[in-house]
């Protein structure tokens, strides 16, 4: 039998998501499926997966992004036109903010017969981008792309019943998990050091950057010796929150190291060193969180909502202290207090037990077979009947 074979294609390029589709197509590749990808350049290496690569986005302007998202849409959609088949079918890694035209793929694999998958990360962006009366119009675009998908792929169970509800057949939904991101080179805490909680990644409302920040004063006012750092880049469209949160801030900045912009890939074993926990107290969030499983994923504790919880990990314990779902100032600063009544050791040794577990059940290599499988039952290797 020849070896099976698959398109994996994405706008996305960088770190997190970037990150996410190299690691996938390595694993699925070893899982025996001959793995090409349609992708603009990425930061992390493929091992012997084909890359045809696209020239990415260069503008932070808004509009010129967008833009330019479509552009690479449409190349995705002359890549699938040109190599997609019914024997070569094609694993879509996100669905790009720039409707319609990031379903252009999806016509394109329907025009050549393969069957198309989809991993999904948000159900809805963090940020729409339809004029506010058109809001309701994107919702349901969105919802209706996913009904188009012979397969969608999600990393929670809430978003599979999310899917459910929103009229995708159950046998085409398939919940699994998000991999591990390893980081070498993470320090531990000093024995002598305070207690430093992060905060990483997007500096967004539903992370809950500003109640974090009057938590941790909340808590140094009542003589602890906790610090708070911040790292990562406020977005376009969180402007005035992000103001709100440095206006809330020490005026001699005491206890609070805040780095408020892009952190790149090669600075992150340094912003996650010395670090005793991460701090995720997020809401609204269906989405498995990329920042607690790469806490999860090097050994390091976090104090966290349920909803940015890592799969498989109990509600409390193993390195997880929960931060209940409010995630206000009383909640968090009363989840840190918890989380400090544990020893260091303690605490670190939790965490490694987590880190076992999750690299035993959503280790690349398991999850590669994974994807292989769930491609393989839904007959992705023979023509797809028509999307219900």
């Amino acid at each position: 039998m020849s070896t099976p074979e698959l398109m994996l294609v994405t706008e996305s390029s960088g770190s997190g998501m970037g990150r996410f589709t190299v690691e996938l197509a390595n694993a699925i590749q070893r899982a025996g499926v001959a793995v090409q990808v349609v992708a603009p350049p990425q930061q992390h290496e493929f091992q012997g997966v084909a890359h045809a690569v696209l020239a990415p986005p260069t503008s932070r302007h808004r509009i010129a992004k967008l833009a330019n998202l479509a552009r690479l849409s449409a190349q995705l959609a002359g890549a699938i036109l040109r190599r997609g088949g019914r024997d070569r079918p094609v694993l879509m890694v996100h669905l790009a903010p720039s409707l319609p035209a990031s379903l252009l793929p999806i016509a394109a694999a329907r025009l050549r017969g393969a069957s198309i998958a989809l991993n999904l990360h948000d159900f809805y962006p963090h940020t729409l981008r339809f004029p506010v009366r058109l809001r309701g119009v994107e919702r349901a675009l969105y919802r209706w792309a996913y009904r188009r998908f012979d397969l969608v792929l999600t990393t929670t169970d809430e978003q599979a019943r999310r899917l459910a509800t929103n009229g995708v057949r159950t046998d085409r939904i398939a919940s699994l998990y998000h991999g591990v991101f390893t980081v070498p080179g993470i320090a531990a805490p000093d024995a002598a050091s305070p207690t430093r909680l992060l905060v990483f990644g997007s500096l967004r409302p539903n992370k809950r950057v500003l109640e974090s920040i009057w938590a941790v004063r909340r808590l140094r006012d009542e003589g602890v010796n906790v610090e708070l750092r911040i790292a990562g880049a406020p977005r376009r469209e969180d402007a005035d929150y992000w103001r709100d949160c440095l206006a809330a801030l020490p005026s001699d900045g005491i206890g609070f190291d805040v780095q408020a912009r892009f952190i790149d890939e090669a600075e992150l074993s340094a912003i996650y060193s010395g670090v005793d926990a991460f701090l995720c107290p997020y809401a609204d969030f269906d989405s498995q969180s990329g920042v607690s499983m790469t806490a999860v994923s090097n050994g390091v504790p976090v104090i966290g909502t349920s909803a940015a919880r890592a799969a498989s990990l109990p509600a409390s314990g193993e390195g997880w202290t929960t931060v209940a779902d409010a995630a206000d100032v009383t909640a968090i600063a009363d989840a840190i207090t918890a989380f400090l009544k544990f020893p260091r050791d303690q605490r670190r040794a939790d965490a490694d037990v987590a880190r076992a577990r999750i690299e035993e059940v959503a280790g690349w290599p398991r999850l590669g077979r994974l994807y292989a499988e769930a491609m393989t039952d839904r007959g992705f290797w023979a023509r797809p009947g028509p999307p219900g």
